[in-house]
């Protein structure tokens, strides 16, 4: 009897605090997972209280860095021997819930630039850069009004320059086309693309290969071009074909740089919007995986190289422009302030396309005109 009383105890009545015998058992905790999960707690644990110190700590802008050594300029080593990463600094404890975020000012049209209330703590507007094709005529048309807004912008206190991307055409034939439309231009107030090119080809002494209008070749005379060794490519649309795109392909194969005039997309004629030389440069760079170096609009030297001579400052200019990205984009990045026109190649919505937006879109050149002369000076 002791002992069936014994096994009933044994395998029918439930130990203290455990199940029955002959049930399936709990699982036992690995003691190395209970680890584990207490260190995952910790760590969450840290998460919080660094989170709640950054909400208290002030934003800086830049890291502490330690004073460079009199001898060499640069920070001296740490103790540890690591001197590289001890110049470094310690970065600042920054809150990811309270960003820093700096608002530009907004004016005309949207832009960072402020509006006419603040624009006396400006500098005084001294010099005008007026596009050309698309700005103040399309092919043989002058803009309505551009020649009559010109003359009124000439009695003005400011420099006036003409800057332009063309490439279908000489700069002295560019003159006699704007003289002949009525457009009061001396040579001198005009830097072209061409010219730009020009300058590079003989600061670098290279030989090129030109794919240019033959209306602007006069502005390459004595440019060597036997044997070349570089490639500039303007607008060429008689030299467009694939023996001479796959000749240029094969010198820059061979190490000769590729020039871009410039990388317009398109250009406007009286018939609609045309192919401008961009896609042509591009087409080029991915087949030989390089880079085209280019030298008009929207590249920061070119305007710079436009004001030469004027004593004025980017940020003491304006520029007048139809295209969104060369003109008034590639301005505004040097500095300048720059108006978009409504004519020439202008698209709805271009002002959208660059960021900062425009300072001010005009409807066309003379009114551009009106705002510089009532709000500008």
């Amino acid at each position: 009897m002791t002992t069936l009383i014994t096994l009933y105890f044994l395998f029918a009545v439930p130990a203290a605090g455990g199940p029955a015998r002959g049930w399936a058992a709990a699982p036992r905790q690995d003691p190395r997972a209970a680890g584990r999960a207490q260190g995952r707690r910790r760590r969450r644990e840290q998460v919080r209280a660094l989170r709640s110190r950054a909400r208290c700590s002030p934003l800086s802008s830049t890291w502490a860095r330690p004073p460079p050594s009199a001898a060499n300029g640069r920070a001296e080593p740490s103790a540890s021997g690591k001197g590289e990463l001890a110049a470094l600094g310690t970065p600042p404890v920054v809150s990811c819930c309270v960003p820093r975020v700096l608002v530009p000012e907004t004016g005309v049209g949207g832009s960072r630039f402020p509006d006419e209330g603040a624009m006396s703590a400006r500098r005084a507007l001294k010099a005008v850069l007026v596009d050309l094709s698309g700005t103040l005529h399309v092919e043989d048309s002058a803009v309505p009004g551009a020649q009559e807004a010109l003359k009124r912008l000439r009695s003005a206190p400011v420099t006036v320059r003409f800057v332009t991307n063309t490439t279908k055409e000489s700069k002295r034939d560019l003159l006699e086309r704007l003289t002949g439309l009525g457009f009061d231009i001396a040579e001198h107030e005009i830097f072209t693309s061409l010219t730009a090119a020009r300058n590079l080809l003989e600061q670098h002494q290279v030989r090129p290969l030109l794919l240019v209008d033959d209306k602007a070749l006069p502005d390459f005379t004595g440019i060597g071009t036997d044997n070349p060794n570089a490639v500039v490519v303007g607008l060429a649309p008689e030299h467009f074909h694939y023996e001479m795109m796959n000749r240029a392909f094969r010198l820059i194969l061979d190490g000769a740089p590729l020039i871009a005039i410039h990388k317009a997309r398109y250009f406007k004629k009286k018939e609609g919007l045309c192919l401008g030389p961009g896609p042509f440069v591009t087409g080029l760079e991915y087949a030989t995986d390089t880079k085209a170096t280019v030298v008009g609009k929207p590249e920061k030297t070119f305007f710079l190289e436009a004001l030469r001579g004027t004593d004025c400052a980017p940020e003491e200019a304006v520029m007048i422009g139809d295209d969104c990205r060369d003109d008034v984009g590639g301005a505004q990045q040097a500095g300048m302030r720059g108006i978009l026109v409504r004519t020439g190649k202008y698209r709805p919505a271009d002002e959208d396309k660059i960021n900062p937006a425009p300072y001010l879109t005009c409807e066309n050149f003379p009114e551009a005109v009106e705002h510089i002369l009532k709000q500008m000076l």
